[in-house]
């Protein structure tokens, strides 16, 4: 999965917006700066404070020294869901399933592209990226389950803004498509196209840890 080995998936209860982080480890300090990241995305995206996050499988992350007191000074309350009910959790389950199908699909594209001269045979470094390009996609997209709750086709994004009604633009283009690329000359005020050809991956927006890690 490129330099990264785990991945965490976060979903808002009640918008149904999804987010990911990738880690190298399963330690707890980088647990905690994924929540930390999750915490600043909830509090700009959608103007309000985590304070509970349900999770399972997680047991690997927690630390009394490192965790639990991050969690009492930020007040944080962790539910840990034992495995005997995660299948009762099939909306998040479902949200995992399409998450790895629609990156899996998006990384085929991949295959025998030119890149630096090579073909790309095996693109599984391109995974974190494919699968936030999965993620910005559904997150724009009308949500089954938000437009049973409001009457109206919703996407997560809308429900997360708390903009429902406000129409909303997606600009995302389709994963791997042959990006142009100008960078500045030596020349002042001139451009030129570099020779090694770039393909479009994901936008760099809010929700994309890869670029805005903070």
């Amino acid at each position: 999965m490129g330099k990264y080995n785990h991945i965490l998936l976060f979903m808002d209860y009640v918008s149904k917006y999804g987010l990911a982080y990738f880690t190298h480890t399963t330690n707890a300090t980088e647990f905690i700066r994924a929540v930390k990241w999750v915490k600043n995305i909830t509090k700009l995206l959608m103007k309000s404070e985590m304070r509970d996050l349900h999770a399972d499988a997680l047991s690997a992350y927690l630390s009394k020294h490192i965790t639990t007191p991050w969690r009492i000074d930020n007040s944080i309350n962790l539910h840990i869901s034992p495995p005997y009910v995660k299948h009762k959790n099939h909306e998040l389950e479902s949200f995992i399933q399409r998450l790895e199908k629609g990156t899996r699909i998006r990384l085929s594209f991949m295959i025998d592209k030119e890149y630096k001269g090579r073909l790309i045979t095996d693109p599984i470094d391109l995974f974190p990226w494919a699968a936030v390009h999965w993620l910005q996609g559904e997150n724009v997209l009308p949500n089954a389950p938000l437009q049973r709750i409001y009457g109206i086709y919703v996407s997560p994004l809308q429900a997360a803004t708390n903009q429902v009604t406000v129409p909303q633009k997606a600009n995302l283009h389709p994963f791997g498509t042959v990006a142009l690329l100008l960078r500045e000359s030596k020349e002042h005020h001139k451009y030129e196209l570099p020779k090694d050809i770039y393909y479009y991956l994901c936008n760099a927006g809010l929700d994309n840890m890869l670029v805005n890690n903070y």
